[in-house]
């Protein structure tokens, strides 16, 4: 299995978590522990519709990727508040067996 770099942002009254390696996958919640929880929720859901459709799963790139990327164009963190995390999905096929990601 491998881990997403999951980047987490303070909000007024929340936290905010998104994967650059996935487009379109985000969530909140209350706390750091909360809103981690949510983002692997929600990468297992995004990840689970994916296979469903017959797509491709994205591979992670690892810190890294970002760092150096960072570096030649936008920054990875857009505040000094903002936090970095790693999650490993679990995702199931619809036969019950672990997918390889």
């Amino acid at each position: 299995m491998y881990a997403y770099t999951i980047i987490i942002e303070k909000a007024p009254s929340n936290y905010a978590a998104y994967s650059p390696d996935v487009e379109g996958c985000g969530t909140t919640g209350a706390t750091v522990e909360e809103v981690l929880e949510m983002m692997k929720e929600a990468l297992e859901f995004h990840f689970e519709g994916l296979i469903e459709s017959g797509q491709e799963v994205p591979s992670p790139k690892g810190l890294h990727y970002y760092m150096m990327k960072a570096e030649n164009d936008a920054p990875l963190f857009h505040h000094p508040t903002d936090m970095i995390a790693f999650i490993e999905p679990n995702v199931l096929h619809e036969n019950g067996t672990l997918a390889e990601l």
